[in-house]
């Protein structure tokens, strides 16, 4: 779905998806799902996973070695949110980009 991004807009979408991802790994203890829809010139990215627990936003200290990951995607994105799915465990944090 990104063939033919320009390089920076892949950039940003790999970064803020290898966060996501990454909480998925440390946090959800699931498998995960990537999902890209393209609506004319902005794309839309879902990270699902099939844990329990909530998204959290947080203030890490200059200290703290984790706790950038949503911070991230907060300020690269034009938007982004978190999805529950009905029915069954798990969450999807989606972010939008313009193309």
């Amino acid at each position: 779905m990104l063939a033919g991004e320009r390089d920076e807009v892949v950039d940003l979408v790999a970064l803020m998806v290898s966060e996501l991802a990454t909480n998925c790994v440390l946090y959800a203890d699931s498998d995960l799902t990537v999902s890209v829809e393209k609506k004319g010139r902005q794309l839309r990215v879902d990270v699902a996973d099939d844990g329990a627990g909530t998204v959290t936003l947080r203030n890490p200290g200059s200290t703290e070695l984790t706790g950038r990951g949503l911070r991230i995607v907060e300020q690269l994105s034009d938007k982004w949110g978190v999805c529950t799915r009905r029915g069954r465990d798990g969450k999807s944090v989606w972010f939008t980009v313009r193309s």
